[in-house]
């Protein structure tokens, strides 16, 4: 007896089609799973001999094996249950194998048979329609994120029992998602409650209009935390496919929350120094799991202390900061995982903080100093659009009652400015590239003079020069002027300019 249903594996984040097959023969009493399962595969046998047996199901005694095809790619996690446990009872006659056609199954079995929540089912779902497959046949506590597919009928089961009686009654019915909630906002920061820092908070607002990478560098105290993480509330929602990519992303690693299937609101991942590069870039010897900035993805990661974290990490930041994506290589294989994120980096000029600060005396040496500051490369600082530099907030603003602008107000002039490019040039002024540059960023001629002349005299490189044609581009969309003029890109070339003292 033998009989074959379909399952899903992530590898990565790459949903791939599984193929389950059962082959009961005569002999001993057996059960083995082969095809490059890990433990929690190899474990399945014990979940799907309790749930068989407690959903009032055979449990064939004989020799049963099980192969999870194509045998040379590693499986891993428990969503395997469901499709052995079907496979089992299609192959053993307890459910009409024309019932199968055009199926996918995945989920976790507990031991009574109640089905469990896995992840990465958007991405599975996503993968089985646009491998033809007609219905996905998945736990209830997953019905709402498989919804969140077009085209392809999403069917819940609380239990394998429930599942077996709907192949002979027909009684589990397609779930359908609707939702109209939006995305959540943290009430705890607006830059309405940020007192001072006005030319700051216009830097943040063209780095947000035109996803450029920032660079803040201060002493403590001037505010570079908490303008950064205020950043996340002037970001525009994201748009249906951006929501997709996100969800599918937080799907795999486990961290949608709780009834909320879809992430609506750009990623903020704050990253600390003690973080390990695993955790920040990704890997992982066998499941390779997203990083921190894989996390970010249409978001923002927010690098507190930059200054501090390993050289040979910084360094590797290099390439995701300019082609949006984060290459893991292994013997065995490469994996590309997406990164395209908006970079704020929190850094102080020196070791104790106060170097160049005009109120407290830097007690770091000069050699100190150096080193410090050295820990950030020149090819690592030319991928930054914009440097921030801070100063402590005076006490007099401190007092002000009256509170600045909104994130909200903020907020829509970014989604107008960003409209705008999107309508334009289809994509966002800092991804410009080539041609694109010279179709989109004219110049006139008093602009070029002033460039050419700024890059002489600050030793602006080629990469840098292309950045402030950029940020021009958008300091002229935020204020919806058609062309670039010369007082866009003097404003540009002083966001250009990094002095740490």
């Amino acid at each position: 007896m033998h009989d074959k249903v379909f399952s899903c594996t992530i590898c990565g984040l790459t949903p791939k089609i599984i193929e389950v097959e059962t082959d009961i023969q005569n002999g001993l009493p057996s059960f083995s799973v082969v095809g490059l399962g890990d433990a929690s595969v190899q474990e399945s046998k014990e979940r799907v001999r309790s749930a068989l047996k407690n959903s009032k199901a055979q449990f064939p005694p004989l020799r049963k094996t099980v192969n999870l095809a194509p045998a040379n790619m590693r499986k891993s996690g428990p969503a395997f249950d469901l499709p052995i446990a079907v496979s089992i009872l299609a192959a053993s006659g307890q459910i009409p194998k024309e019932k199968l056609q055009e199926s996918l199954f995945i989920g976790e079995l507990a031991l009574n048979g109640v089905l469990r929540k896995v992840r990465g089912i958007l991405p599975t779902v996503i993968c089985a329609r646009d491998n033809g497959f007609k219905k996905v046949y998945l736990p209830a506590s997953n019905a709402d994120e498989g919804a969140l597919v077009e085209g392809i009928e999403i069917i819940p089961a609380s239990n394998l029992r429930a599942l077996i009686d709907h192949f002979y009654k027909n009684n589990l019915r397609p779930h359908k998602y609707f939702s109209t909630i939006c995305a959540q906002r943290d009430s705890i920061y607006d830059f309405k409650f940020i007192k001072g820092l006005e030319r700051e908070k216009r830097i943040l607002e063209m780095a947000a209009a035109g996803k450029h990478h920032v660079l803040m560098h201060g002493p403590p105290g001037s505010g570079k935390t908490l303008l950064a993480r205020t950043f996340q509330t002037i970001l525009p929602d994201l748009d249906k496919q951006e929501s997709m990519e996100v969800t599918s992303i937080y799907s795999v690693a486990g961290l949608l929350p709780e009834r909320v299937p879809l992430v609506r609101s750009a990623p903020f991942r704050e990253i600390h120094p003690s973080a390990t590069e695993k955790a920040i870039l990704g890997g992982g010897s066998v499941n390779l799991s997203p990083g921190e900035i894989t996390l970010a993805h249409k978001g923002v990661v927010f690098f507190d202390e930059l200054s501090e974290f390993p050289v040979s990490l910084i360094e590797s930041l290099r390439k995701p900061l300019e082609d949006e994506t984060i290459t893991i290589q292994r013997t065995a294989n490469k994996t590309v995982l997406p990164a395209d994120f908006i970079f704020i980096g929190a850094m102080n000029p020196c070791s104790c903080g106060f170097y160049g600060d005009t109120e407290k005396a830097c007690k770091c040496t000069m050699a100190q100093i150096t080193r410090h500051q050295k820990k950030l490369s020149g090819p690592f600082l030319d991928r930054i659009d914009i440097f921030v530099p801070m100063q402590r907030i005076k006490f007099e603003e401190v007092l002000k009652r009256r509170d600045s602008e909104s994130s909200e107000s903020i907020r829509v002039r970014i989604a107008k400015a960003r409209k705008l490019q999107i309508e334009r040039q289809g994509k966002v002024n800092s991804k410009l590239f080539g041609s694109e540059l010279r179709k989109y960023c004219v110049l006139d001629r008093d602009s070029k003079e002033l460039l050419k002349e700024a890059t002489y005299k600050l030793h602006i490189s080629t990469r840098g020069v292309i950045k402030i044609v950029k940020i021009a581009r958008t300091i002229a969309d935020a204020e919806n002027a058609k062309d670039i003029r010369v007082e866009h890109v003097a404003e540009a070339i002083q966001y250009r300019i990094l002095s740490l003292h």
